[in-house]
């Protein structure tokens, strides 16, 4: 990663026992908790702004409690006084809230798991909130992600993307995946006999006539950034779940991948089209041109389904 440090405006962290839209952080020792803090003074000794994520769909019976507000204020002035905090993401208004009351320096930024659809949604919370990020689904939609832009921008407020999630336009799971991860340790007793699965995309992706979906999704690539400057505050790359996020960075911070495009996004999907790959370095120049004033009409489109064919190849041969 210490070649790309110069480039990594900012590190998104979150903190154990206080639910985040992330697997909680279980310690392998007594030592991992000192580890931990030593490479969060790592990245605020290189000038990295540090954003605490408590963006947990779910808070259950103590969403809006007293106990939840010490322990997150508590936290926070920990932060800002160890390390200097800089902004904190949640999907929750009344941490929201709670921050902005208690600590004016710090940036509150909704979370992109709180799916505020665009100028409308981010209209009736400004009073809370500092930065927001485009819905998923805008991602590709040039012409709106400008248009909440200029909204951000004309109310003080900031705006930032997700860029490489792999998630499914419109996903009818989404929340309640979130709210599982959320209570994650809770669920984690109950034996389930079916073993369920609660990802739509796994069911969706288990047929191969839906691959092509892997292309028609919100993930911006590497090469096509570039048309995002000027527009946008900041680019967030998940991380947490991909084998290798060095090579993430790296794509990301050269705007070029040559490779497995499912390396790049989270969740990749890679196991479900094995033993192929899609070729990133493939796709045709008019793939963002095309993308970025996509209607979503898939059934009468195909142009994605195309593009998977060609940039498909085998790893066996």
């Amino acid at each position: 990663l210490t070649p790309y440090l110069s480039s990594i405006g900012e590190l998104y962290f979150p903190w154990s026992d206080i639910a985040s839209g992330r697997k909680g952080i279980v310690w392998e020792d007594y030592r991992a908790q000192e580890r931990f803090e030593e490479e969060l003074s790592r990245f605020s000794e290189n000038k990295i702004r540090l954003n605490l994520l408590l963006n947990g769909n779910c808070y259950g019976e103590l969403a809006i409690s007293n106990e939840l507000s010490y322990r997150v204020c508590s936290l926070v002035d920990y932060l800002c006084e160890r390390f200097g905090l800089n902004a904190v993401t949640t999907s929750s208004p009344f941490l929201a809230q709670t921050v902005k009351k208690n600590f004016g320096g710090v940036e509150v930024r909704a979370s992109v798991n709180m799916w505020i659809d665009g100028i409308s949604g981010m209209s009736q919370c400004l009073d809370i909130f500092d930065s927001f990020y485009v819905k998923r689904e805008y991602n590709r939609n040039i012409k709106e992600v400008e248009k909440q832009y200029r909204f951000c921008h004309e109310n003080g407020k900031k705006l930032y993307m997700l860029a490489n999630s792999g998630c499914l336009p419109n996903c009818p799971y989404h929340i309640f995946h979130d709210n599982i991860v959320s209570h994650e340790k809770e669920i984690s007793h109950i034996k389930n006999d079916e073993q369920y699965i609660p990802y739509s995309c796994h069911r969706v992706m288990s047929v191969p006539e839906n691959h092509y979906m892997l292309l028609a999704g919100n993930w911006v690539r590497p090469e096509d950034i570039c048309n995002y400057e000027g527009i946008i505050d900041g680019v967030k790359l998940a991380t947490r779940i991909l084998f290798s996020p060095v090579t993430v960075i790296g794509a990301y911070v050269r705007k070029h991948h040559m490779g497995d495009l499912c390396m790049l996004t989270e969740p990749g999907f890679g196991k479900f089209i094995a033993p192929y790959y899609l070729e990133n370095s493939a796709i045709p120049e008019d793939f963002f041109t095309k993308t970025s004033s996509c209607l979503r009409d898939c059934a009468s489109c195909g142009y994605c389904r195309t593009v998977f064919d060609s940039i498909k190849r085998n790893l066996l041969q």
